[in-house]
């Protein structure tokens, strides 16, 4: 009876090691599958990074050169601007300059011309007064 226990108990000792193993089997599966799963995972992300790394920096490259055009394109048309007024204000101080310059040969000749009507009245009632 001893004897036959044991072997009752020895067989399901074999059955549950058996058991044991497709576990340990089934877990090594799993195990593989979830490195696998972690490898595709990994590479997934360095894949992402390094395209975001490059459109980051890209980007980053357009702005700089967009800014530095737009600078550029700033700096010579106001540039052009302040040459353009500079020159209008020389025209306009040479044409303030001339009109001056006319406006005292009109007042000069118009107290000449007054002096000689005065001398010429003068010299009239002076020939007058003799006759």
């Amino acid at each position: 009876v001893s004897e036959s226990r044991l072997t009752v108990s020895e067989s399901r000792l074999t059955a549950s090691l058996s058991r044991l193993n497709v576990s340990e089997s089934r877990f090594t599966g799993s195990e593989s599958r979830l490195t696998a799963s972690e490898s595709r995972l990994t590479t997934a992300c360095s894949d992402t990074a390094s395209r975001l790394t490059a459109t980051c920096s890209d980007t980053a490259s357009r702005l700089t050169a967009t800014c530095s055009d737009t600078a550029s394109r700033l700096t010579a048309t106001c540039s052009g601007m302040l040459l353009f007024l500079d020159t209008d204000l020389s025209e306009s101080r040479a044409s303030v300059e001339k009109s001056e310059m006319v406006s005292e040969g009109i007042s000069h000749r118009l107290m000449v011309g007054s002096l000689v009507s005065m001398l010429m009245i003068s010299s009239s009632s002076d020939i007058a007064s003799r006759d």
